[in-house]
């Protein structure tokens, strides 16, 4: 898991539609659990228990830091995870990086909210060549990632 200083800069992200963060954006599409890790604290476990001695904070203070950074962070990512090597989204890639993250945040007992997490994201994509939003490889996914979900209910 890395470290919550690695992306503590985050705090100082000044807020307004205009500003963009493509860089941690890419980092979050090549490392997954960054999103959990973001999600993680920013919303409590469901389970009532205990995170892994990485995620918990020092102090009360420091708690509301993370948790207000990791929540802004969440509101500001913009760009759907999972583009190919020519920069195009890739259902497959997307599935992959979804798996990766409900598999985190089961883990950490967050996987309700992290569906919504993953859905405000998802409302974010674009309209789809088609003219229908969002775009296809994304409907695909969602149709995918649903189907699923059914599947084992």
């Amino acid at each position: 898991m890395i470290k919550w200083p690695d992306w503590s800069f985050s705090l100082l992200m000044p807020s307004g539609e205009a500003y963009k963060i493509p860089n941690l954006e890419k980092q979050i599409e090549e490392q997954p659990e960054l999103f959990v890790q973001a999600v993680a604290m920013a919303y409590k476990r469901s389970d009532g228990g205990e995170d892994p001695v990485e995620l918990r904070p020092p102090n009360q203070h420091v708690k509301e830091q993370r948790a207000g950074a990791a929540y802004r962070l969440l509101e500001k990512l913009s760009t759907i995870p999972g583009h190919n090597s020519e920069g195009e989204l890739d259902p497959d890639r997307i599935v992959n990086w979804v798996q990766k993250v409900l598999e985190s945040a089961i883990e950490l007992s967050r996987e309700d909210v992290c569906d919504f997490c993953l859905g405000k994201l998802f409302s974010k994509a674009p309209i789809g060549e088609d003219g229908v939003w969002p775009c296809e490889p994304v409907r695909k996914v969602l149709d995918r990632i649903v189907n699923a979900k059914v599947s084992r209910v």
